[in-house]
């Protein structure tokens, strides 16, 4: 009886310090892609650099969201967005997080 007491306390004791991973989710934006962003790129160009968009909606296919999120093991969750928005297929402008750059 003794041992199993000692042992449960073990156990409990353990999973409290339990390993968690790194949670990395979204689109990676590399800052040397992101900089060559600029207003007359073709949304084939857009997706080139950066990958096809992570929220997009057919309602709006004109504007591209673009998110990152970095989650490290006792640090606080990094996040990262950009939108891009689009007259017709030519980029005209993009939105960076002023947060996060």
């Amino acid at each position: 009886m003794k041992t199993l007491l000692i042992l449960t306390t073990l156990l409990a004791l353990l999973a409290g310090c339990a390993y968690r991973m790194d949670i990395q989710q979204g689109n990676i934006m590399e800052p040397d892609k992101t900089m060559q962003l600029r207003p007359g790129l073709t949304k084939e160009q857009v997706r080139y650099l950066l990958g096809p968009p992570l929220a997009n909606t057919p309602f709006d296919s004109d504007t591209w969201r673009y998110v990152y999120y970095l989650e490290k093991q006792g640090k606080k969750r990094q996040e990262k967005r950009l939108v891009v928005h689009f007259v017709g297929e030519q980029m005209v402008r993009v939105e960076h997080d002023p947060q996060n750059g």
